[in-house]
């Protein structure tokens, strides 16, 4: 039977498993959101309340509906992830006296954000297509490529986010709405923002009520322990009934069990305490699993669990004995024949893999020759066993029974390290991990090392600060550094020294290069300036840098990611001047481009022959026409003539391109207008019936003559159904002194003195208006 959906949630005073290791879920405790009783993710909200990662407002709402800002969803970001680390910010609209400061802070450390130049724009709207590109930051692996099916207004994203949009859908993170739309400049809801955030974490929505059914007795109907490896293991619980789980650890698998009460409680059978105890929420008849970890090698275990629910029922215990692996020893997985190291250098070594799973590689670099297993989750975050950002982390591509070897600078001399890594795949039915595997190694103490190295990237230019440390104090060294795309292969010191990649294929990635003479003191830091004039706009770049003495190469060190700034990819401004029937150039207009709109509808007089385009190009933009005349190069301006059709429509489209890519065109829909068609009949004066003056583009004055004692003119007037008329008696003594239309019509004009004026405005197309006089004459 379907559960009734309320105006409250269940929710846990949390106990902390890891996040991403399961659905973790509560035990129920009212919490009033007043605005989410009938909401479609009152369960989502439910979920991500109880992992702590968000919350409502203080008048007992949260606002599924309203937009979510760059900084709030940062802050959820963070939360969830459970980045604490912190480096500067380079943005000047983030001050150290907002809330939001710190976040953005850890942001800028995790490397999943960027700003907009010199601003990160922190109360600004999120939008669906950014949250991708986020996304795939903090949970790379997915597909770029993959196929957006179905995707209505897929043609709409913004190239820049294209990639990150399409990995977050090959990993269901996002998806459209029910009409087959993305929306990707729409902003982000709060509602979405915790959907989202809960399939990143694998969390699952919060039922909307407990199961709390009297008539059915609380009972653990399935337990197991899996992934058991030197120090961590996961216990797997599923009950009968939505519940809070206690759990107690005992370091020895033939311990008494304790009773339920101890269990509750924390404690064992003799009311000690326990190596380990905790509690998380559980739903019914859904495996909650989550990890035990900080466990001893090679040691015999027994963990006891209990339930209580709603009403405070305990279920009977249960236990479930498992005994941990040797140090390193994961059994049989997918990392297949080995996970080695070796080429230990000073500050350099080498990762060799082979995967018996196509996948993704992720591995964490620790500090330390005793440091305990993370799981998977967090070696896939960058985290070690303490869930602190680990040393160094990274992941790459591996094929199954393909071996692959990768190498690792940056590291210390001299330096006992531990590496952990594991295989994410994604190629069969669900996504799902390797078992994690372990090696350990000491780095040398050759005198030649890195010591710092930072980039610093700005709207202007680049800047790259070198700091080497080598075994003598004088000499000269040359600094070479490259810039390469951030999805490139690691270049050699060979390679940056050469400024090549080696491959045609390669080359191409290469977005700036060079170098610079060193100076007597190595250990001074050496700064270069430069302005790469070929990266792309919106793209990742690595900067690339070796120090060379002549003789001998220091490691090979890649800098912080950055990403180009994202210049417009629109026109600013068209002006336009129309050349008139005599060859006269004459001002007409101008149009101010928008990125929303590509089509302008341009009426040019009649008797126009062409109309010269004034273009005016935002920076790293050049524009085009149809025909393949350069109006506009980067940066600039330009001017081009354009003939028309006279009288009739010419289309123009323009093309517009930044940096090589991002093509739009903007259609200029040119009409010049046909003369207008008409023709005046006087009525009334039986003896000058036959004066029918017929309205002609060239001829503008008519005299009509009538006797003298005609004191009133009937005019009737015929004209086209596109030509509007109007007509004006100036010195008439009775109305109408002014009359418009676009049909027929017949009019009484007074006639006074010997002389009446009569004049007529016909427009044709709405524009291009034309005078036409009457004079009225007696004898």
């Amino acid at each position: 039977m379907k559960r009734k959906i309320t105006s409250w949630i269940a929710v846990l005073a949390l106990l902390a498993a890891g996040l991403g290791a399961g659905p973790a879920t509560p035990a129920f405790a009212a919490v009033s959101f007043g605005d989410i009783a009938d909401h479609w993710a009152a369960g989502e909200i439910g979920a991500a309340v109880n992992q702590v990662y968000i919350n409502g407002y203080a008048d007992g709402t949260f606002k599924p509906e309203n937009p979510i800002s760059r900084a709030e969803f940062v802050k959820i970001v963070n939360s969830a992830k459970s980045y604490t680390e912190m480096t500067s910010v380079p943005y000047k609209d983030v001050v150290v006296t907002e809330w939001y400061y710190e976040e953005i802070q850890k942001a800028q450390k995790a490397g999943y954000v960027q700003g907009d130049g010199e601003l990160f724009k922190p109360n600004a709207q999120i939008s669906r297509e950014e949250v991708g590109v986020i996304l795939n930051r903090i949970e790379p692996g997915g597909d770029t490529a993959f196929a957006l099916t179905g995707v209505h207004d897929a043609g709409q994203i913004s190239a820049w986010a294209l990639p990150g949009v399409r990995a977050a859908y090959s990993r269901a993170y996002l998806n459209g709405d029910d009409k087959g739309y993305f929306n990707p400049q729409s902003p982000l809801k709060r509602g979405e923002a915790v959907k989202i955030i809960n399939r990143v974490l694998n969390i699952a929505a919060l039922p909307t009520d407990p199961v709390t059914d009297p008539n059915v007795t609380l009972a653990v109907t399935a337990i197991d322990v899996s992934d058991i490896v030197a120090d961590a293991a996961t216990l797997n619980v599923t009950a009968n009934k939505d519940a809070t789980l206690f759990w107690v650890l005992l370091k020895d698998d033939t311990s008494a069990t304790p009773t339920a009460e101890q269990i509750l409680a924390g404690r064992t059978s003799a009311g000690a305490t326990p190596a380990g105890a905790g509690s998380r929420g559980v739903y019914a008849n859904v495996k909650a699993s989550f990890q035990i970890t900080s466990l001893v090698a090679e040691q015999s275990y027994k963990v006891c669990v209990v339930l209580r629910d709603a009403s405070a029922t305990l279920s009977a215990a249960v236990t479930r004995t498992f005994t941990t692996r040797a140090l390193g020893d994961t059994g049989e997985d997918w990392l297949g024949s080995y996970f080695t190291v070796s080429n230990i250098g000073d500050n350099v070594v080498t990762l060799n893999v082979n995967s018996t799973q196509t996948g993704y590689l992720y591995w964490v670099i620790v500090q330390d020759s005793a440091a305990k297993t993370p799981s998977q989750a967090y070696i896939r975050s960058g985290r070690d066993a303490s869930n602190a950002a680990a040393y160094a982390s990274d992941y790459f591509n591996v094929t199954a029974r393909t071996a692959r070897s990768v190498d690792i600078s940056s590291l210390q001399s001299g330096t006992a390290y531990r590496i952990f890594g594991c295989v994410y795949t994604t190629t069969s039915s669900s996504s799902s991990y390797s078992m994690v595997k372990l090696a350990s190694f000491t780095t040398t103490g050759s005198n030649v090392n890195w010591i710092d190295s930072q980039v610093i990237n700005s709207t202007s230019g680049t800047t790259v600060d070198f700091t080497a440390n080598f075994p003598v104090s004088g000499g000269s060294y040359r600094y070479y550094w490259m810039v390469l795309k951030s999805s490139s292969a690691v270049p050699t010191a060979a390679q940056i020294k050469a400024g090549t990649m080696g491959t045609t294929a390669t080359n191409a990635y290469i977005a700036a290069k060079g170098d610079a003479a060193g100076y007597v003191i190595p250990t001074s830091p050496r700064s270069l300036n430069f302005t790469p004039t070929t990266l792309v706009s919106g793209e990742s770049y690595y900067v690339y840098g070796v120090v060379y003495n002549g003789t001998q190469f220091s490691n090979v060190l890649r800098s912080a990611v950055f990403q180009a700034a994202n210049y417009a990819t629109d026109l600013t401004a068209m002006s336009l001047q129309y050349t008139n029937a005599a060859g006269v150039l004459t001002p007409y207009t101008t149009l101010a481009f928008v990125k929303t709109t590509y089509g302008y509808d341009v009426q040019l007089p009649t008797g126009a022959t062409g109309v010269t385009l004034t273009l005016t190009a935002a920076v790293n933009t050049r524009a085009e026409l149809t025909s393949g005349t350069l109006i506009a190069s980067y940066g600039g301006a330009g001017t081009a003539a354009v003939a028309v059709t006279s009288p009739g429509q010419t289309v123009i489209d323009v093309n517009v391109t930044e940096s090589g890519k991002t093509t739009k065109v903007y259609r200029l829909t040119v009409t010049v207008a046909s003369p207008p068609s008409a023709q005046i009949n006087a009525v009334g004066v039986p003896s000058y019936a036959s004066i029918v003056p017929v309205f002609s583009a060239g001829i503008l004055n008519y005299v009509i003559s009538v006797p003298a004692a005609q004191a009133v003119l009937g005019l009737d007037i015929t004209n086209d159904v596109t030509t509007k008329i109007t007509l004006a008696s100036p010195n008439a003594t009775t109305t109408p002194a002014a009359v418009t239309l676009t049909g027929s019509g017949a009019f009484n004009i007074d006639l006074v003195n010997n002389e009446t004026l009569i004049t007529l405005t016909a427009t044709k197309d709405g524009i291009s208006p034309t005078t036409y006089t009457f004079t009225i004459k007696k004898p």
